[in-house]
């Protein structure tokens, strides 16, 4: 694998995660932009958004992940890749994609992203579970891909999206982050 210092890139295949091939087509034709939020973070309400790019129209998803015990961050966070990985997944199986297209990760959450690529170990269950399953759709892409950690400002679409569902789930505005 391919690690870019200074940008937060790191380019992984399905050889580097113990996983059966991945296509190493041309360049990055398609991102998967991710975001969650909990406020009253542990045991708030957690919300989701993401953004697919690249393909004939861009897919925006925002949404509800759950609301008390158990929701923190980093759920939230997890929780938006993985509905982007495997809404990416059913978009690329109903339009035939073929394995000639590249995937570039992003998001605001050095935790996810540095979990996902291996640089940090993953040392809860319930957050290796999510990586688990995010790695398992990455694999059946059969697709290189990349991740690459952005600040809140280069990931503001998904940002809103995670930010509108949370307003949308309490009825009141973002407490930090809303975006006037």
């Amino acid at each position: 694998f391919l690690t870019t210092r200074g940008q937060g890139r790191r380019r992984v295949f399905a050889a580097d995660l113990e996983m059966e091939g991945t296509g190493q087509g041309g360049g990055m034709d398609i991102t998967v932009h991710f975001d969650g939020a909990c406020e009253s973070n542990p045991n708030g309400t957690a919300t989701f958004g993401y953004v697919i790019d690249g393909l004939d129209k861009p897919i925006a998803v925002g949404g509800l992940v759950g609301s008390g015990a158990g929701m923190t961050n980093n759920v939230a966070e997890w929780h938006a890749l993985e509905m982007g990985l495997k809404e990416l997944a059913e978009v690329k199986a109903s339009l035939s994609l073929d394995g000639s297209h590249a995937l570039l990760i992003r998001g605001d959450s050095q935790l996810v992203i540095n979990q996902l690529t291996g640089s940090w170990k993953c040392n809860h269950d319930h957050l290796r579970a999510y990586r688990d399953r995010c790695k398992a759709v990455l694999a059946s892409l059969d697709w290189g891909w990349e991740a690459e950690w952005v600040k809140r400002d280069g990931n503001a679409e998904a940002d809103g999206l995670s930010v509108k569902a949370w307003e949308a789930a309490t009825g009141k505005p973002s407490p930090h982050r809303h975006k006037g």
